[in-house]
């Protein structure tokens, strides 16, 4: 059974994100939540019109202008095509962030085999020796001043 599951775990994650994929693409075209008012602003942009003009009928748009220009070739496709490319690139910045996690704890010497058996706190103390540890007991208020 595990070598089953271990030749199988791709196949059910990238069906798993396919899925997801598919929901969230769909709430956020049927919705109208946070991705298309950021298509909706960069689309105003290329129209020459302010990103914070809410006459469009969405919530508004709050964030710096850079955000909207940075997403300028997005608001150049259909609102579906464009909410699937943000997606997209999502889980890659998702995926690239947990590739960094995992190499950052290579680099201090915890494998993720180790960090799985770290059931409890005690044994994850173990595990993560810092220069800076957190101290069990709270530091006396005359040992505050520096």
């Amino acid at each position: 059974m595990r070598a089953f599951v271990r030749r199988a775990w791709p196949l059910i994650a990238v069906v798993a994100v396919v899925a997801i994929g598919v929901a969230a693409v769909h709430k956020q075209v049927r919705d109208g939540n946070d991705f298309p008012i950021y298509w909706q602003a960069a689309r105003d942009i290329l129209a020459g019109r302010s990103p914070y003009d809410v006459a469009t009928g969405l919530h508004g748009y709050v964030y710096l202008p850079w955000f909207a220009w940075a997403l300028v070739p997005l608001a150049l496709l259909p609102l579906p095509a464009a909410a699937w490319c943000w997606y997209l690139a999502n889980v890659a910045f998702i995926a690239l962030a947990g590739m960094a996690l995992l190499e950052a704890m290579r680099s201090a010497g915890v494998t993720p085999r180790a960090a799985r058996r770290a059931r409890s706190m005690d044994r994850w103390e173990a595990l993560s020796h810092s220069a800076d540890p957190v101290p069990s007991e709270p530091t006396p208020p005359e040992r505050w001043a520096s």
